[in-house]
Formats: C-alpha cells, structure tokens, sequence
C-alpha cells in the first residue's frame, strides 16, 4: 500500500498500469490484483480504440484475466478498434481458449454475424486459424446461414477449413 491510487494513474500517452502490466506479461495475480484496484481499467481505450481486452488476447493473457476483463465490462466484446476489428477477431486470431471465444460469443452473439477484411465472417476466421469445433459450432449455431458467406474471392468457410487443415471435426460440423 506504499502508492495508493498508482493503480488509476496514466502515463504520458494515456497508458495504465494494466496495460503496461499485460504488454509485459505480468503474472495473472499481478493484472488481477490491478484490476481489483481500479475496475474502470477495464473501460479505458488506448489512442488506438484498443480496450485492455484486445493486449490481454494480443499479448496470450491468460483466460483468468480475459475472463475477468469481460466480467468487468462484458459490452468491451462490442468495441471495435481503429481498423473496425473487435475482440473476438482478434481472439481467433491470437487463438486463445476456446472458453475465452466463447466467453465473447455470449457477452455479444452479434459477433457471429461481424465481416472483417476480405468480407469474412468469424466462420471463415475460425476455420483459417484451426479453432476448435467447438467455437465453429457456436459460431454456425449463432447464425447458420454463415456456412454459406463467401469472402472477397468466392470462398465459403468450408473451403478455408480444408485449405487450412483443422481437425475432421471441423470439416464435418
């Protein structure tokens, strides 16, 4: 307790704690323990638009602390980023448990139906970033009608799942 409110201080590019704490890959009990020091951290955006949910999927956080971000401020799965990506893209990007993708998917079933570049949907991410069966299950359960978007060169998700090679579980979902 030797610096009380160090928690909710900024740096001079409007950084807190837990993002330096999550861009460092700080222990869990180290990010929590901030969190538990200042909640609002959770809401505070960097110059980017990116929400701490976004470093904590960046930097490999572990699922305890994107769970507890989410917890904090389950609309973060909402908040795009200065190039109009939310956290659940980056999630199938940065290929985090599934838990966390489906932690996202609750806290904003919208998701599923989100274009990215390219015009593909989170299916098309999902089957080129090897998620598990799992989350393209939950994803085709959000919106079926998924399975039959096709991206900016005529491709359902179907044929990203067998360029990208996932499991057969994938293949036959």
């Amino acid at each position: 307790r030797s610096w009380p409110g160090a928690a909710n201080e900024k740096d001079r590019r409007g950084m807190t704690p837990v993002y330096h704490a999550l861009q460092y890959q700080a222990s869990s009990d180290v990010i929590l323990a901030l969190l538990r020091s200042w909640p609002g951290a959770a809401n505070e955006k960097d110059r980017r638009g990116m929400t701490p949910v976004y470093h904590a999927l960046q930097y490999q956080a572990s699922s305890d602390v994107i769970l507890a971000l989410l917890s904090i401020w389950p609309d973060a799965a909402k908040e795009k980023d200065h190039r109009g990506m939310t956290p659940f893209y980056h999630a199938l990007r940065y290929q985090p448990s599934s838990d966390v993708i489906l932690a996202l998917l609750r806290s904003w079933p919208g998701a599923a139906k989100e274009k990215y570049e390219d015009c593909m949907t989170p299916v098309h991410l999902a089957c080129q970033y090897r998620a598990s069966s799992d989350v393209v299950l939950a994803l085709l359960g959000s919106w079926p009608d998924a399975a039959k978007e096709k991206d900016h060169r005529g491709m359902t998700p179907f044929y990203h799942a067998l360029r990208y090679q996932p499991s057969s579980d994938v293949i036959l979902a």
